[in-house]
């Protein structure tokens, strides 16, 4: 059995937002699949995030910084 690791990385400037983010997504029930969630609250963060490529997945907010 071989089991995969998603890496989330939640963009939001809201700290409560990004916890329930983080919190629903622990909720989810994958016997195979482990969820890593980081997050970052600017714009400015997310674009070097980006230019990482670390991670599966993006959660962007849409009005983040109005950008």
């Amino acid at each position: 059995m071989t089991s995969r690791t998603i890496r989330i990385l939640v963009i939001d400037d809201d700290q409560g937002d990004f916890e329930m983010a983080r919190s629903m997504i622990g909720a989810i029930e994958q016997v195979e699949i482990a969820y890593d969630v980081d997050w970052v609250s600017s714009f400015q963060e997310a674009v070097a995030a980006f230019d990482q490529d670390l991670y599966d997945v993006y959660f962007v907010d849409y009005f983040l910084e109005d950008q």
